[in-house]
């Protein structure tokens, strides 16, 4: 597990640590696997999302800076040695970003989250999602014809984002979200994909599936938050 760690000033670091039971933890790093090493994530790394794919895996980060968040990509095979490959999105506010773990129909699909709504795009390579600079200025041009999902009921209504990366299901890709609502509450909740192009809601569950109840998800440097579903 890579987790988010946050310290007196407020920035984020990355640990890892290790369970084989999902209970006790066998492992821990001491120091940080990712920290800030330039000045696109001078504010911290932040939000890591984890996808094996083809052997790899994936790491998909939050890098904060004074210009604001934008999407980060590294890669590791043994969670012993990392490699930080940097920014991969446009140069916007953009965050809460996945890759799929298999390709779909031949190519690398990942869901983002620009202006407070999920977003797909899909690469031929991981090498294309690392030389982003003219894909995303056609991209933005056509922002809307991307969208996935945004804010639909009141317990979402302000903003929403991915959680981990979707499971592949009989039926679609099961995905998990947080919402957000006007009071700043983060419940989680459930949409559908559609297995082949995954731009198609299938179904979506109108009530969240878990809500913070308990003090640990009351308070915290964010209150209120159940922010990502891990199975």
């Amino acid at each position: 597990m890579l987790y988010r760690a946050v310290d007196a000033h407020g920035i984020s670091r990355l640990g890892y640590s290790r369970t084989q039971n999902g209970i006790k933890v066998d492992l821990r790093s001491r120091d940080p696997v990712f920290e800030p090493s330039a000045q696109w994530e001078e504010h911290g790394c932040e939000d890591p999302r984890i996808t094996n794919f083809d052997g790899t895996f994936y790491i998909t980060y939050t890098a904060f800076s004074r210009r604001g968040p934008r999407m980060a990509l590294a890669s590791t095979r043994d969670f012993v040695n990392f490699e930080k490959y940097g920014l991969v999105g446009p140069d916007c506010d953009d965050k809460d970003w996945i890759i799929f773990p298999e390709r779909i129909d031949g190519r690398i699909a990942m869901l983002h989250r620009p202006e407070s709504r999920e977003q797909i795009a899909y690469f031929e390579s991981f090498e294309s999602i690392r030389d982003p600079q003219e894909f995303w200025k056609k991209y933005l041009e056509r922002l809307s014809e991307y969208e996935v999902m945004r804010g639909k009921y009141s317990w979402e209504e302000k903003k929403i984002g991915v959680g981990p990366p979707p499971i592949r299901t009989d039926l679609g890709w099961l995905l998990f979200y947080h919402g957000v609502s006007m009071d700043r509450i983060y419940p989680a909740g459930a949409p559908l994909l559609d297995l082949h192009d995954p731009s198609k809601v299938l179904a979506r569950a109108a009530q969240p599936i878990l809500e913070p109840e308990m003090n640990f998800e009351k308070s915290g440097v964010v209150p209120n938050v159940v922010f990502r579903v891990v199975l």
